[in-house]
């Protein structure tokens, strides 16, 4: 993203470029705070143009399950990363304002760490739920007199 704004930027002189992708990054965030407040429901659309990129390339994250290897996982990785999400999208347009590739790497790297406790602690709680309903005093008896 920070090479395509760069192009960008680069194409329309005196700073305007970088300038025009701030306020469009400024208006894709307010937009996604807005859809999660529940005040802009058409903001969906955004998540659905992805889903039909995400359809295309879901199939080559399956081939690598179970990760063998970190290879495997950097890859893994780098496809769930285009899963539709309205937040992933957010934060790439802003790593676009950067208008340089490390910035833009930075700042994606900085959405993955702090997203990275809840991601793990879902997986975590699913593991330990999972096991905590096959423990035989939470299995349920339909045994109704």
């Amino acid at each position: 993203m920070g090479a395509i704004s760069g192009v960008f930027e680069f194409s329309i002189s005196n700073g305007y470029g970088h300038r025009f992708l701030q306020l469009l990054s400024a208006i894709f965030m307010l937009s996604a705070g807005l859809y999660i407040a529940g005040w802009l429901p058409r903001f969906a659309y955004i998540e659905k143009t992805g889903a039909k990129f995400w359809r295309l390339i879901e199939p080559f994250g399956h081939k690598l399950i179970p990760i063998r290897t970190r290879f495997h996982a950097l890859l893994f990785g780098m496809i769930w990363g285009w899963m539709p999400c309205g937040l992933v999208y957010t934060a790439l347009m802003l790593a676009t304002t950067t208008g340089d590739i490390l910035k833009s790497s930075l700042t994606m790297l900085a959405f993955g760490l702090g997203t990275l406790p809840a991601v793990m602690g879902i997986g975590i709680m699913t593991q330990f739920l999972t096991k905590l309903s096959r423990m035989p005093h939470f299995e349920s008896s339909h045994d109704v007199s």
